[in-house]
């Protein structure tokens, strides 16, 4: 009668239903596999790009300098920290293209002060020739100084004269150094975060950096 037939609909509608739900499941579980391996693949090349960057991990792009780009990366495991990478001439161009490149690392390798940025290491990959430093994570004064004109606001005169006299003691360590920077302007004065004391500089680049023989500077 009646409960037969509403039986049968009912055994129907649950056998349709179980075979949507395998269906489904089965989808699920394709989609599953499909991410596995694209994340096995996106790991394959990271970790690629990782050896062949000597460790180096690139995250972003963070400008372009006169000789390639300078990338915000990490270290090599296990200590992972932030630092620069900044592409340098290609020693397979030129004889001659690579020599302030390689000025500037013979520079940063002996320069140790507070208010200078710090060289961790160079390398030649693919025939590029690349520093890293220190990442100064505050930007730089050009960036204070476009803030301060956008806000119409003043920079506040304390805070201008402990720069200017770390600016002034850098400069100092390296004339006594015999180096010239040469290249001293705004977007060369990087910015870090110094605790309850605020911002301190930093003072980079040294690509067009000159070493003198003596110097009475």
């Amino acid at each position: 009668g009646m409960s037969e037939v509403m039986s049968r609909h009912t055994a129907r509608f649950g056998g349709q239903q179980h075979g949507r739900s395998r269906l489904g499941h089965r989808e699920a579980e394709e989609e599953e596999e499909e991410e596995q391996e694209q994340g096995k693949e996106e790991e394959e090349t990271r970790s690629q790009e990782d050896e062949g960057l000597h460790g180096y991990s690139v995250l972003r792009i963070l400008g372009r300098g006169n000789y390639g780009e300078i990338c915000l990366a990490t270290s090599p495991a296990p200590v992972r920290e932030l630092c620069v990478l900044k592409a340098v001439a290609s020693t397979k161009s030129s004889p001659s293209s690579h020599i302030e490149p390689l000025q500037e690392v013979s520079v940063l390798k002996r320069l140790h002060h507070p208010f200078i940025v710090k060289y961790i290491d160079s390398f030649i990959d693919d025939g590029i020739l690349r520093i890293v430093m220190e990442y100064c994570d505050s930007g730089t004064l050009a960036d204070r100084i476009n803030e301060a004109i956008r806000k119409q606001q003043w920079l506040p005169e304390r805070r201008i004269l402990r720069w200017f006299v770390q600016l002034c003691m850098a400069l100092s360590y390296l004339h006594r150094n015999h180096v010239l920077h040469r290249d001293i302007k705004p977007e060369n004065v990087f910015m870090v975060e110094n605790g309850s004391a605020g911002q301190s500089i930093k003072l980079g680049d040294f690509g067009f950096t000159r070493v003198l023989d003596h110097t009475q500077a």
